[in-house]
This record gives structure tokens, C-alpha cells and sequence, in this order.
């Protein structure tokens, strides 16, 4: 008998076909996006097309996998003031969010400067992602996740790379398969 392309899968095995539920911690940033029109010349004025979007690698990929129909909960620090608004923005998304708002810092912004050839460029302060810590998150943050994703972004603060070591130590404990991002090669020089 064929087997028809319709056809569904047993239930022994219906589980394997089962999307992961994916645990991503990462950055939420500001992007300000600088396309110049020519050459930026040190001093002087320069016209560019200017843009202003959310982003940061850890909330682009949570964003994606949303997009593609794979539940993700989302960890990551943004500043007090933005709290409410990114976890709004997030579950319109189709993301689960798990978001603290720093008391003092805000949430993270990059400059991305791109040239007319597509190089670019970053000024990064990252505010508020590099506050986060495990006394910000549930206990049960891990809960139902089936791989824990890490930006190497996440590395960067101190604050941070703790929480980041504490939840492997958690997920290894608990079985749960990691997958990494390194990001950013100039600050994985840094530390």
C-alpha cells in the first residue's frame, strides 16, 4: 500500500514531528539604522536616510521562530519604562515573554552606520541587557523548554554572563539540549 503524502503520522511517532519549544536569551536593543548618502566625512554634516526599529539578535531570532509557528518563550532585560511595551510587542509576536525591567538602565540602542557598499558599522551601549540576573526570572523558566538558545551577546555584562552560566548549569541538569550564538566577534574578544 502507498503511503499518502496526506497521511498522518502515528501517534508513537507524532511526537518527534513536534515543533521544540525553544527557550531564547538574548538582547532586546533600539536600533537606529544610518544609511549615509556618500562618504562620512570626521566633522562635518552628511545627509542619510535614518530609521529607528526594534531589534537585537536574541528578539529577532525569538521573532522568527514565531513567525515560523514554533513556540518560544523569550528571557532578556529592557529598561523599566519599556517593560510593558516590549512584552506587549512580543506576544502580538507569538512570543512568550519573559522580560525584567531594569530600575535603572535603559533598554539597549545601536547605531548601525551602513555604507553605500552594505558595510557596517555599530555603536553599541547595551543599557539594560547587561542586567540581567537569575533573581530577575521564574523559578519555572525552564519549564516545557526543549532547547535553551543563547546569544553570546548575553556574555558581555557580568550580571548577565552569571545568569547565563547559572541557566546551563540548570538546563544541562535537566537534560535540555543548547544551542549557541556567538555574535558579535569583537566582544567575544572582550571577555
Amino acid at each position: 500500500m502507498a503511503s499518502s503524502p496526506h497521511r498522518r503520522p502515528a501517534p508513537c511517532c507524532a511526537s518527534l514531528l513536534a515543533p521544540p519549544r525553544v527557550l531564547v536569551l538574548g538582547d532586546v536593543m533600539r536600533d537606529v539604522i544610518v544609511r549615509p548618502d556618500g562618504p562620512v566625512r570626521p566633522g562635518d554634516d552628511r545627509r542619510a536616510d535614518i530609521t529607528t526599529t526594534w531589534g537585537g539578535s536574541g528578539a529577532n531570532l525569538a521573532a522568527w521562530l514565531a513567525a515560523f509557528e514554533v513556540p518560544v518563550r523569550f528571557v532578556g532585560c529592557v529598561g523599566r519604562d519599556d517593560r510593558d511595551l516590549q512584552a506587549d510587542r512580543m506576544r502580538r509576536q507569538g512570543i512568550e515573554p519573559v522580560l525584567a525591567g531594569h530600575p535603572e538602565a535603559p533598554t539597549g540602542t545601536v547605531v548601525a552606520m551602513i555604507d553605500p557598499q552594505g558595510e557596517r558599522s555599530f555603536l553599541t551601549d547595551r543599557g539594560a541587557n547587561d542586567g540581567l540576573t537569575r533573581a530577575f526570572l521564574p523559578a519555572d523558566v525552564l519549564d516545557d523548554v526543549t532547547l535553551l538558545h543563547l546569544s553570546g551577546y548575553a556574555l558581555v555584562g557580568p550580571a548577565t554572563r552569571d545568569t547565563v552560566l547559572q541557566l546551563l548549569v540548570e538546563a544541562r541538569q535537566a537534560g535540555i539540549p543548547i544551542s549557541f550564538d556567538p555574535g558579535s566577534a569583537a566582544f567575544v574578544e572582550e571577555v
